[in-house]
């Protein structure tokens, strides 16, 4: 149940992402407009409850899906390489969304973890562009900084660590 993710199937997991951003657009009511599409930004005056801090989550895996599937169609093809480019760098874009939305709302823990996908996806961005490889070490090692400084919950049904 892990929406393709688990066998590597990228189409299947953005198809989900897809469909769950609709309902959570939905359940939010943060609707588009009614015919054209009109883009509404996500402010903190908006958020209400942390089903709008979801949005531009899903948003950034939605996009990383995709590229992640046109890097598998891409071979040498470089308009296929440089759309899933784009579709990296949208995905860093809706990860900073996140974490500004996270900074002002959210509480510390929230915002750290939020800093670290951001992290992760530009370090993402980075190495498929091949240009910056210390700049994408160094995002990847403060996301695995970050991840790691997170306090984890502590629940009876987890076996004590060894």
């Amino acid at each position: 149940s892990q929406h393709g993710l688990r066998h590597g199937d990228h189409t299947r997991y953005r198809q989900y992402c897809t469909r769950r951003l609709a309902r959570m657009y939905k359940a939010t009511n943060f609707s588009h407009g009614k015919g054209r599409f009109q883009k509404k930004t996500l402010l903190p005056e908006v958020v209400a409850d942390a089903n709008h801090l979801m949005i531009p989550l899903i948003n950034a895996e939605r996009a990383w899906s995709y590229a992640m599937e046109l890097k598998t169609d891409a071979g040498n093809d470089p308009r296929k390489r440089s759309h899933m480019i784009r579709r990296l760098r949208k995905a860093t874009v809706h990860a900073s969304e996140l974490v500004a939305l996270c900074k002002q709302l959210g509480s510390a823990r929230t915002a750290l973890e939020a800093e670290a996908y951001s992290s992760f996806m530009f370090g993402n961005f980075l190495a498929e562009q091949e240009r910056d490889w210390s700049r994408a070490l160094a995002k990847f090692m403060r996301a695995r900084l970050q991840s790691r400084s997170c306090p984890r919950p502590l629940s009876t049904s987890d076996p004590p660590a060894q």
